[in-house]
């Protein structure tokens, strides 16, 4: 891995709880053990866990939790994305999250129909 891309892991990892970087050091915490420890499956429901942690994440669950079919347009979510964090590429963030959501089995996002919504057999 180039340097860059391991920062850019470090970072994710911290952010969802899993390590911290005393003096530069990077240290696994206790949610980072368990998820190095346990099947895929786990790893899942742990990592959707943690994703709920973030202000984002919460917010766009609570925003399509209130929504009648749970669901909004890509144009809808990337808008939100840009109120909620306006400093960062709304697009470039909306495929992060389609992509960490994916994987925590928290969103999930139809190509075709260009619709994001909420994973709601594990919510």
């Amino acid at each position: 891995m180039e340097f860059g891309d391991t920062l850019t892991v470090i970072r994710a990892a911290e952010l969802l709880g899993l390590v911290h970087t005393p003096g530069g050091d990077v240290e696994v915490d206790q949610v980072g053990d368990q998820i190095g420890r346990a099947k895929i499956g786990d790893r899942k429901g742990i990592i959707h866990d943690q994703l709920l942690k973030l202000p984002v994440f919460k917010t766009l669950s609570d925003f399509l939790k209130e929504k009648e079919d749970h669901r909004a347009s890509r144009a809808e979510v990337v808008e939100k994305l840009a109120e909620l964090i306006p400093n960062e590429n709304a697009e470039q963030t909306f495929t992060t999250l389609v992509q960490w959501g994916r994987y925590a089995e928290l969103f999930g996002y139809n190509d075709d129909s260009e619709t994001f919504y909420l994973d709601l057999e594990t919510t």
